[in-house]
Order: C-alpha cells, then sequence, then structure tokens
C-alpha cells in the first residue's frame, strides 16, 4: 500500500497511509479552527450577474462537455506534458511562497497550476507568475495562516544548510542538525558554528535561543514572509516559547527561547548531561 512521508522540524520522519482523497460541497464553509482553515482549499462560485440566468446556461454548457472524452484527452496531454505541469507549479510555488508561508505556497500553487496548465503549453515566467498570483483574492488566506504559522517559521529556519570552516576545509549542514548534534554529544561543533547566526544552542539545559534581530538571521529568512525581520512573533507563538535576554557570541540579545527537546527529542532519547 501506498504510504506518504512528512519531515518534523526535528529531522525525524512521520510515516502515515492516506486513506481517502475527496471534493466535498455545501452551501457554506464551516472551518473554524486555523489548522482547518490552512488545510482546505475553498473555492466559491461568485454572485452571477442579473441577467436573466445567461451565465448559469453557459455555465451549464460547459460542464456538459466534460465527458469521457474530454477526460481522456485532458489524462493524455498531462502524462504527455507532465514536465510543464511540475514548472508550472514551482513557479506558483515560488511566488507564492514570496507573501505566505510554505503551506499555503503548496497547497495553492497545485491548483493554479493546473488551472494555468490547462490553456498554456509552457511554464510562466516570474513576473507573470507574481501577477497571475496578485489576481487570487488570498487575503483573507494569509489572514487565518498568520496566526498559525510558527511550525512553519521554525521548520524553515531549521531545514536551512548553512556552510563553516574547519581547520582549513568547508563543510555544509543544517541547523537542525548542528543543534541536534550539540544536545546528542554527537558533535559540538554546532556551539560555535550557530551563534555566528544569532542562534545558540545548550546541552545542559536544552534551551534553543534564536535572535530577535541578527543580519545573518535575516539572511536566512531572505524571499519568506519572515524575511521583514519579523520570524520572532511567528516563533514567540511556538509551545512553551518564551523571550529573555541570551549572550549569544559574546553579546546580550533578545531572543526567543525554545525547548529543543520538544523538537529533537526527549531527554533519555538523547542522553543529555545534566552536569
Amino acid at each position: 500500500e501506498a504510504f506518504t512521508a512528512k519531515g518534523t522540524p526535528g529531522g525525524m520522519a512521520l510515516h502515515d497511509r492516506p486513506r481517502f482523497c475527496a471534493i466535498v460541497s455545501s452551501i457554506l464553509s464551516n472551518l473554524i479552527h486555523g489548522a482547518d482553515v490552512s488545510r482546505f482549499t475553498v473555492l466559491e462560485l461568485g454572485v452571477p450577474p442579473d441577467d436573466g440566468g445567461a451565465q448559469f446556461e453557459r455555465l451549464k454548457n460547459y460542464i456538459q462537455k466534460i465527458d469521457d472524452g474530454f477526460s481522456l484527452r485532458m489524462f493524455s496531454r498531462t502524462f504527455l506534458k507532465i514536465d510543464v505541469l511540475k514548472a508550472c507549479i514551482d513557479k506558483f510555488w515560488d511566488a507564492l511562497r514570496a507573501q505566505h508561508t510554505p503551506r499555503v505556497a503548496q497547497q495553492y500553487s497545485a491548483l493554479i497550476a493546473g488551472w494555468f496548465f490547462l490553456t498554456h503549453n509552457a511554464p510562466p515566467d516570474d513576473d507573470y507568475a507574481k501577477e497571475i498570483v496578485a489576481g487570487f483574492q488570498l487575503d483573507e488566506v494569509r489572514r487565518n495562516s498568520g496566526d498559525n504559522d510558527h511550525d512553519d517559521c521554525l521548520d524553515h529556519l531549521l531545514r536551512v544548510k548553512i556552510s563553516y570552516k574547519i581547520a582549513s576545509d568547508f563543510s555544509e549542514a543544517s541547523i537542525a542538525k548542528l543543534a541536534r548534534d550539540v544536545l546528542t554529544g554527537d558533535n559540538d561543533q554546532g556551539r560555535h558554528v550557530l551563534p555566528l547566526y544569532g542562534i545558540k544552542i545548550s546541552r545542559k539545559t536544552g534551551e534553543l535561543a534564536i535572535s530577535n534581530k541578527h543580519p545573518e538571521l535575516k539572511k536566512l529568512f531572505k524571499g519568506t514572509i519572515w524575511s521583514s525581520g519579523n520570524w520572532s512573533k511567528s516563533l514567540s507563538r511556538t509551545d512553551d516559547a518564551v523571550e529573555k535576554v541570551v549572550k549569544i557570541d559574546g553579546k546580550s540579545s533578545r531572543s526567543i527561547v525554545i525547548n529543543a527537546r520538544n523538537i529533537f527529542g526527549g531527554q533519555d532519547e538523547l542522553d543529555l548531561d545534566e552536569t
């Protein structure tokens, strides 16, 4: 049976088996919680003009054309041009990602790409993709996802790979790996490298401190909705997060402090040394 795999902020993998995929219809949507809003895509029909039902008749005529032949042609075209469709998804992902969370970009990029792909044989350029995305009314999506973007913010930060020098050689690792290695005692390099990026990990306390303002952190968030320096506001909504002054790289910095054991595993699993 098929299964899906999802990475966690701690670098672990979760596996589950999808049970169904469905399109549901309703007179009104009743999505109350932010987690529901961010996981459902709602397509709404606009209020028709007072034209005596002409628009409704046109819609019925379009729907009648979606028969077995149309479906077969669409499937064949998609199969033959799957690389074009994938390129369209990537283009709209980039355009959406600049204004929204990764979850919103993932959710809507495929839908917009599918719509665009129906009438185009090549992906749009960057400017055209941004113009198309700007034409969709996603302000409500932004408002609903804004209060629930802390996981996406932390996930982005932990997945970023940074380069550092050991002796005369350069190496590269994700922030998650550098922090986890410090906690497990596998490698102490993160204690020296992460502070250069406004981040501090403590094996003794299990705390991960992320500076509210740091030029290198701003570079790591470039091209995201946190690029303006608002990552601290998002990260402050993480479970058990507190804001306090922490000395990072020899300087006192107001930071968001998160319990890293909740991200990478418990004390027993990590065999932490509290002395």
